[in-house]
C-alpha cells in the first residue's frame, strides 16, 4: 500500500506547489473558523462583565476580521483545490493514456474491453480523492493540531495535552479502526465495479445472441447478483461510516469533558480567567473540524490505492518493451524477409509458428493458406510488431523489425486486418480514417471499385450515413468492402490483406478480387486466406498447416504436385458445386 502510495504522489508531483498553496489556504480556512468560535465566545463572556466597548472594541474587530476572512479563505481554498483536482484529474488520464499507448495489442489482449473501460474511467475517477480527501485532510490536520497544542499551552498545558490525545485519537486511533473494519471493502467495491461494467458490456454486445439463445434473463440474473454483491458492501460501509461518525462525536464530547475537568480547578483557583476558560472549551469544538475528514480520507485511501495498482499493472507492461528503437527513416521501396521464425503465445503451450521463412522482395505477390488456426493472422500480426517474438528474424529493408519505431513501420504498410472494426461515426468518417485528406473524387472511384456505389447512393445521407454501434447497420459483407475501401485508401506501398473476401458472396468475390490485382500491381502483396479462390497470379502460395510450412510454390507447382493445397483446392470446389 505505502509503496504505491508514494508511486502515486510521485506522478501527482507536478502540481505540488498548487497542493501545497491549497493546503495552507485549508490552514488558514479552518483557522479562521477557530479565531471566530474563540473571538465570539470571548464576546460574549466578557459581555457578561458589562465592561467598556473599549474593552471589546479588539474583540468585534477579531470577529469581523475572522468572519470574511472564513469566507473569502474558504472559497479560495475550494476553487484552488478542486481546481488541483481537476488538474490532476486530466493529467492522470493523459498520463495513462500515453503510458499504455505505446503497448503492443498483444499486451492489451490480456484485458477485457469492459475490465479496460473501468481502469480508464472509474479507477482514474477514484484518483480524484487523492488530494482532496487523502493528501489535503492530514496535512491540514496536522498543522492545526500543533498550533492549537501551542495556543492552548499558554493557558495551560495540561488542557494541551487533553485536546491533542482527543486529536489524536480522532485523528489516528479512528482512521486505523475504520482502516480494520473496512479492511478489503474499497478493493471489493473497486473489483465489483469492474466486474459489473464487463457483465454489461458483454450484454450488450452479446444481445443479439442472448435472445436467440433464451440466455438473456440467466445473463440479467448474473448481472443482478454482481449488483447485489456491491449494494450489500456498500450499506456495510455505510454502518461502519455511521459507527466511525459516532465514535468521532463521543471523542470531542470526552475532549471537551477533560478540558473541563482540567480547566474549572483553574478557574476556581484564579489562575485563570473565566473569560477564557469558556473560549478555550467551546474552541474544541471548532478544532476538532480539521481531524474529522480523516475517516472518510482512510476510506477512500483503499478505495483510491486499489484503482491505482489497476493502473499501474497496465502501466507496468510498458515497461517490458524495448528500449526506443534507433532507426526512424525507412524507403518508400523496401524488401521484407522472414528468416526461422518461431512464435508461441504461452511458454506453456505448443508452438503456433515454427521455423517459417518468407520472401516478400519489393513488388512480390504471395499468398499464405492453410486451415483455421494455422497461424496465419499470426504472422500479420507479427509483421505489425504487435506481438512480440524471441526466435527468428523478420528484416525491414535489411534492418530488423525491433530496429524501427512501430509507428514508421504502420505508415508504410495498409493492413485489412480479419477482425474489422468500424467506429460508431458516419461512414465518410470510416473510409477517411487511413487518408483524412482524401478528395470526395478519389473516395467516391474508390466505394465504386468495391461495389458499394449503389448501396450508398442508396442511404439517405449517402456518405454521411451512420454506420451505427461497429458498423452493424450494415451487413457482414457490407462491413469488410467498407473495410477494404479505407484499406486501398491508404495507398502504402505493401498490402497485408487478411481474409479480403470473407463474408462475401462468389461474384462480389471475384470482383474485389480483381480490384486487389488492380490496385496491388506496383505494390507489394501478402494476402493470408483459406478460400483459395484468384490465386493463379500469386509469385508464391505458402500452404501452413499447424504452424509449419509444408509446401509452397507457384499455383501451377503445387497443382502438379497434387499435395495439401490441390486436395484443399479440389474439396473447395467440391464444396462450392455441390
Amino acid at each position: 500500500m505505502i509503496p504505491t502510495l508514494f508511486r502515486l504522489v510521485k506522478v501527482a508531483s507536478a502540481f505540488k506547489w498548487w497542493m501545497v498553496l491549497a493546503s495552507i489556504l485549508g490552514f488558514l480556512t479552518i483557522g479562521s473558523s477557530i479565531g471566530l468560535v474563540m473571538t465570539a465566545t470571548y464576546i460574549v463572556a466578557k459581555a457578561a462583565l458589562h465592561p467598556s466597548i473599549a474593552e471589546l472594541q479588539m474583540s468585534i474587530v477579531g470577529v469581523r476580521f475572522f468572519g470574511i476572512m472564513r469566507g473569502v479563505l474558504r472559497y479560495f481554498e475550494r476553487v484552488i483545490s478542486h481546481d488541483v483536482t481537476f488538474r490532476l484529474l486530466t493529467h492522470f488520464r493523459t498520463w495513462f493514456y500515453k503510458s499504455i499507448e505505446p503497448l503492443k495489442p498483444a499486451e492489451m489482449m490480456k484485458f477485457r474491453s469492459g475490465d479496460l473501460f473501468t481502469r480508464l474511467l472509474n479507477d482514474v475517477q477514484n484518483l480524484e480523492n487523492v488530494y482532496l480527501r487523502i493528501i489535503a485532510p492530514p496535512l491540514v490536520a496536522v498543522m492545526i493540531s500543533i498550533s492549537t497544542f501551542i495556543l492552548y499551552g499558554l493557558f495551560s498545558w495540561y488542557a494541551a495535552f487533553v485536546l491533542i490525545i482527543g486529536l489524536l485519537f480522532a485523528g489516528i486511533g479512528i482512521p486505523l479502526l475504520s482502516a480494520k473494519l473496512r479492511k478489503g471493502l474499497g478493493e471489493k467495491l473497486v473489483l465489483l465495479r469492474s466486474e459489473m461494467n464487463i457483465v454489461a458490456i458483454d450484454g450488450i454486445q452479446g444481445l443479439a445472441d442472448l435472445l436467440v439463445f433464451n440466455q438473456a434473463d440467466d445473463h440479467f440474473s448474473h448481472l443482478k447478483a454482481i449488483s447485489k454483491q456491491y449494494v450489500n458492501i456498500q450499506r456495510k460501509n455505510m454502518l461502519i461510516e455511521s459507527l466511525l461518525g459516532a465514535l468521532s462525536v463521543l471523542t470531542l464530547n470526552l475532549t471537551i469533558v477533560g478540558t473541563l475537568l482540567i480547566l474549572i480547578p483553574r478557574v476556581s483557583s484564579g489562575a485563570l480567567d473565566a473569560v477564557y476558560f469558556s473560549v478555550l472549551v467551546l474552541g474544541v469544538i471548532a478544532v476538532f473540524e480539521a481531524v474529522l475528514p480523516i475517516p472518510e480520507a482512510i476510506q477512500n485511501l483503499e478505495k483510491s490505492l486499489k484503482s491505482a495498482d489497476r493502473l499501474f499493472e497496465v502501466i507496468a507492461l510498458q515497461k517490458q518493451e524495448k528500449q526506443p528503437p534507433a532507426y526512424n527513416f525507412l524507403r518508400e521501396k523496401f524488401d521484407i524477409r522472414v528468416e526461422g521464425l518461431s512464435f508461441c503465445y504461452d511458454k506453456n503451450q505448443g508452438m503456433v509458428l515454427d521455423d517459417i521463412d518468407l520472401d516478400l522482395s519489393m513488388g512480390r505477390k504471395v499468398a499464405i493458406v492453410g486451415p483455421s488456426g494455422s497461424g496465419k493472422s499470426t504472422i500479420v500480426n507479427l509483421l505489425l510488431d504487435f506481438w512480440p517474438y524471441d526466435q527468428g528474424k523478420i528484416y525491414y529493408d535489411n534492418k530488423e523489425l525491433t530496429e524501427y519505431n512501430r509507428d514508421l513501420i504502420l505508415t508504410k504498410l495498409s493492413v485489412l486486418p480479419q477482425n474489422i472494426y468500424l467506429f460508431s461515426t458516419t461512414l465518410r468518417d470510416n473510409l477517411l480514417l487511413t487518408r483524412p485528406t482524401t478528395q470526395d473524387s478519389v473516395l467516391n472511384d474508390m466505394v465504386n471499385k468495391i461495389g458499394l456505389g449503389l448501396k450508398i447512393n442508396n442511404l439517405p445521407d449517402g456518405l454521411e450515413s451512420w454506420v451505427g454501434e461497429m458498423g452493424y447497420r450494415f451487413s457482414g459483407g457490407e462491413r469488410q468492402q467498407i473495410a477494404l475501401a479505407r484499406t486501398f485508401l491508404k495507398d502504402a506501398p505493401i498490402l497485408i490483406l487478411d481474409e479480403p473476401t470473407a463474408n462475401l458472396d462468389p461474384i462480389t468475390e471475384m470482383e474485389i478480387l480483381q480490384v486487389i490485382r488492380t490496385l496491388s500491381e506496383r505494390k507489394t502483396l501478402l494476402m493470408i486466406t483459406h478460400r483459395l479462390t484468384g490465386l493463379t497470379d500469386m509469385d508464391e502460395i505458402v500452404v501452413l498447416v499447424e504452424g509449419r510450412i509444408i509446401e509452397r510454390g507457384s499455383h501451377r507447382k503445387l497443382m502438379a504436385k497434387k499435395g495439401y493445397y490441390y486436395q484443399m483446392l479440389q474439396i473447395q470446389e467440391d464444396v462450392f458445386i455441390g
